[in-house]
Formats: C-alpha cells, sequence, structure tokens
C-alpha cells in the first residue's frame, strides 16, 4: 500500500487535498489489510511508513506534508492521554463508570490542590 500511495500522490498535482488523506487512509488500509490475514498490524505500518516516507513524500505539497505533521501530533496526544487515563483507572481500580465520578474524581481534585500548594506554597 506504500507504493500505492507514491502512486496515487504522483498524480494529484492539481487536487493537492487529496494528498493527506490518501497517505492516511492507505496506511489504515494497511494495518486492515494485515489484520485481514492475521499478521501483525505493527509491522505493516512500520514497512508502509518507510515507504511511504521514501517514495511518497516526495511527490506531496509543502500544506499536505504540514497537515499530515500536525494530524499525527494531535492524534498521538490524544491517544496519550487516553492510556493514561486508563492507566490511571486502573490503579485506583475502579472499574465501572459510577466510580469513575466518586473516588477518581476525589483524586483528581486532591492532586490539584497538592499542585497548587507545592506552586504557590
Amino acid at each position: 500500500t506504500g507504493l500505492a500511495t507514491a502512486l496515487i500522490t504522483r498524480f494529484t498535482k492539481e487536487v493537492r487535498v487529496v494528498e493527506p488523506l490518501a497517505v492516511l487512509m492507505m496506511a489504515y488500509l494497511s494495518y486492515m489489510l494485515a489484520d485481514l490475514v492475521d499478521w501483525s498490524g505493527i509491522i505493516s505500518l512500520i514497512g508502509c511508513g518507510i515507504v511511504q516516507a521514501h517514495y511518497s513524500f516526495k511527490n506531496i505539497s509543502e500544506k499536505a506534508h504540514i497537515t499530515i505533521h500536525y494530524f499525527i501530533s494531535m492524534l498521538s496526544s490524544t491517544m496519550d492521554c487516553i492510556i493514561f487515563l486508563y492507566l490511571g483507572m486502573a490503579l485506583v481500580g475502579l472499574k465501572d463508570k459510577e466510580q469513575l465520578f466518586g473516588s477518581g474524581l476525589h483524586i483528581m481534585d486532591n492532586s490539584l490542590l497538592l499542585d497548587c500548594q507545592v506552586y504557590w506554597g
């Protein structure tokens, strides 16, 4: 799918809006195809990323490159927040949503108060 992305982006000189969509969707297609045949999706994404970095990113415009960079950065930050939210819930032992607004909210309040005390105290 990395080579398919290179072919698609090679012929998108008139329609630059399609470039970020093609790069991101073909990477997702690479993951889905690997999952379909029970192969490793991570390895598939790494291979697709290497091929795209070598061939596709030379064909796309600077705006598309910046768009892809900021989208991946935003997606990475969002996934980090979700991972650490689940990690914090597992640490405290929260199993259902009703408990999240009970003891979990008190832990966040106490943490915020402690941070304020350290900062201003």
